[in-house]
């Protein structure tokens, strides 16, 4: 049996380092000459793997050699602690990395608030001397992040405790300015993807350089891989910039019909403006930018003619290619409501609107004078009949130009988010009834979803994805029956109030699909609920909403900025299911996690975000809540949001700019979960 005497402080292996100017992270060196490694003789104690007498006596050696060393490695390292949280690693070794799964971590500072957390966490353990004059909490999930607001509230349903809160696109990160409209997924070989726009110049939606960027988490939300570009719009006249905004993403299972096999691809949808336009830009403008002619799909194209730009064309995809486009014209006479395939006029001038592996980028350059659809494939030959225009310039610039609109684009990856392919240009003709009552069509920021778990087995399998309009605005949807290809619209919808614009969708596990939507006309969220797979929908009624918890709740009824998109979660504990969002408490500010059931008339705040005692006016603006973990006793939930920038927190200093109403980061906090009567 281990012999207490045995063990011995190392002082050279030891080493501590400042982190976020919040805390102190110190490698402890405790050795013994039986080379039994610390963390497992702490296992073993904390196990009773040893007599109670035996195991009283290492853990008071084991505290009394903390205690009496700590501060000696602090001075060796110049580091003052002062109010800093000290996390305190006891190993062998001078380890390289320092956050491991599994290993216990003394904390020391119970000032701060994440300590007054953890203290009430049942998986932290108090660890005391014989005399109590010494106490460390110990615990396998330290709290480190330089965001430190933020308090659990008390209810009489749920604990939680918050694991981490760290920025995950950072404000001026990798060369932007800002990120925003956070999403997040979880992939069925464990990775966490989170996506957001890269804003380039500013917080604005129009009129600046916007990507798409995304990054991955392999050890579950713990650290993030740096940004990594995956769809761009290069305009040669705008210095190789455009815009395309409000991505969304899915996992999806597909039937490989080479090898008769079920695999899976990420499915990625944006909107796509030409310039660097954006919905204002709309209000006298939009239309349906597609046409349909004999049920193939065409583009219009306005070319200009002097100084005026005159609608006499339209762009035919190129069989055979993904998107390689031809301009046709329309004869004298014809326009885009009367054409007929035998009005057509093919010409030499080809458009290149494609995805570009190499790049990741979309050009929508010009090429004239092809004489033969086999140039295309000829670089060398291509490259000299380029021209210096591209469909996606500026009106005032261009000399072709699509429709001002949106349109919606997506891309696939095989390889689980590493390369990206299959561009694919999204239209149907059963779109162009939105269009009569809407001016534009885009993704409402709600991730897609595949259903999987309803009863006519004919509808598993299929993709829907969230859509919106605008400028007598409300929400629909499109789907997929074959893997993302093709796509059609539901359009049929519910009695709505008007201006139902950003949406998210889960599917339960009994098949019912809950369908949450921002009512920026009404101030409150609605929530439609569906048992047919998205055929038919139920809403309660107006008056049910104004008493409705779930709208009380979740927004300011005097503002309308209060109910921004929320990204809603779900889980299954206990037999019973869960929904949990995020959503800000004032105007875009001061966000709150909430839990409701699947009434959503019983709804729960659980966590402030913005909890502190000299502040709660931090920006809080769209979130996103994914389900990452489960066992039987709790659920493990990340949350994304926009947020202020977590390094610039006023502290008695200069506050917020209080006309200031959209964020500068992106933050990720992970949470545990606990029924109350489970604990």
């Amino acid at each position: 049996m281990f012999n207490t005497k045995s063990l011995i402080f190392n002082q050279s292996k030891s080493s501590a380092k400042l982190y976020d100017n919040n805390y102190v992270l110190m490698n402890l060196a405790i050795e013994n000459n039986l080379n039994i490694p610390t963390q497992k003789l702490l296992n073993e104690v904390l196990k009773e793997d040893y007599l109670p007498e035996q195991k009283e006596k290492i853990i008071d050696l084991l505290l009394d050699l903390v205690n009496k060393n700590y501060k000696s490695v602090l001075e060796s390292n110049k580091i003052n602690l002062g109010d800093k949280e000290l996390v305190i690693k006891l190993s062998n070794s001078k380890d390289k990395k320092f956050l491991e799964k599994d290993v216990y971590y003394f904390i020391l500072n119970s000032k701060t608030t994440q300590q007054q957390n953890q203290t009430n966490d049942p998986e932290a353990i108090l660890l005391s001397n014989k005399d109590k004059s010494i106490q460390f909490t110990i615990t396998k999930d330290p709290f480190i992040s330089a965001n430190k607001l933020g308090k659990a509230i008390q209810n009489n349903k749920f604990d939680i405790k918050r694991l981490s809160s760290e920025t995950l696109f950072g404000h001026n990160e990798d060369g932007a300015n800002t990120y925003r409209i956070p999403g997040i997924i979880k992939l069925k070989n464990g990775t966490l993807i989170a996506n957001a726009d890269k804003r380039y110049d500013s917080l604005d939606d129009l009129g600046q350089n916007i990507t798409q960027a995304i990054k991955f988490s392999y050890d579950n939300g713990r650290t993030w891989t740096k940004p990594k570009e995956i769809l761009k719009v290069q305009i040669p006249s705008l210095n190789n910039q455009g815009l395309v905004i409000d991505g969304v993403m899915q996992e999806i299972e597909y039937l490989d019909t080479n090898t008769n096999t079920k695999k899976t691809k990420l499915l990625f949808l944006v909107d796509l403006f030409p310039a660097k336009f954006g919905i204002k830009h709309l209000i006298n403008k939009g239309g349906n930018p597609w046409v349909t002619i004999d049920n193939k799909n065409y583009l219009k194209l306005w070319t200009r003619n002097n100084s005026k730009l005159e609608g006499n064309s339209l762009l035919e995809r190129v069989v055979g290619t993904q998107n390689w486009y031809r301009r046709v014209t329309l004869k004298n006479g014809k326009n885009f409501n009367n054409v007929t395939s035998s009005d057509l006029a093919p010409t030499n001038d080809y458009v290149d609107l494609n995805y570009h592996t190499e790049t990741n980028s979309i050009t929508g350059i010009v090429y004239n004078n092809i004489q033969s659809e086999s140039e295309l494939i000829k670089p060398q030959l291509l490259e000299s009949k380029k021209s210096n225009y591209s469909v996606l310039d500026d009106g005032e610039n261009s000399k072709y130009l699509i429709g001002v609109n949106d349109y919606i684009v997506s891309i696939e990856s095989y390889d689980d988010g590493q390369t990206w392919t299959g561009l694919n240009w999204i239209y149907d003709d059963s779109f162009s009834k939105l269009y009569k009552d809407s001016k534009f069509i885009g993704t409402a920021v709600g991730n897609p979803i595949q259903l999987k778990h309803q009863k006519d087995p004919k509808l598993n399998g299929r993709i829907i994805v969230p859509v919106y309009g605008y400028f007598g605005t409300t929400s629909y949807y499109i789907y997929s029956d074959d893997f993302g290809r093709k796509w059609n619209v539901w359009y049929d919808a519910p009695k709505n109030p008007g201006n139902l614009t950003e949406s998210s969708m889960i599917e339960a596990n009994d098949g019912t699909i809950y369908w949450l939507r921002r009512n920026t006309k009404g101030g409150n969220h609605l929530i439609s609920i569906s048992t047919d797979g998205g055929n038919t929908w139920i809403n309660p009624d107006e008056n049910d909403r104004k008493n409705n918890q779930f709208a009380k709740n979740s927004n300011t009824k005097k503002n309308n900025h209060g109910n921004v998109f929320s990204g809603i979660g779900y889980f299954n504990l206990k037999e019973k299911d869960y929904f949990i969002f995020s959503t800000p408490k004032k105007q875009r500010r001061d966000g709150s996690l909430y839990i409701a059931d699947k009434t959503f008339n019983d709804v729960v705040e659980v966590f402030d975000y913005d909890f502190s005692n000299k502040n709660q006016e931090e920006h809080f603006v769209y979130s996103y809540a994914l389900t990452i973990g489960q066992t039987n006793e709790y659920v493990d939930v990340v949350v994304v949001y926009e947020s202020s920038s977590k390094t610039k927190i006023p502290d008695n200093k200069q506050p917020h700019d209080s006309d200031r109403t959209l964020a500068e980061e992106i933050q990720v906090d992970r949470f545990r979960i606990w029924l109350k009567d489970q604990k």
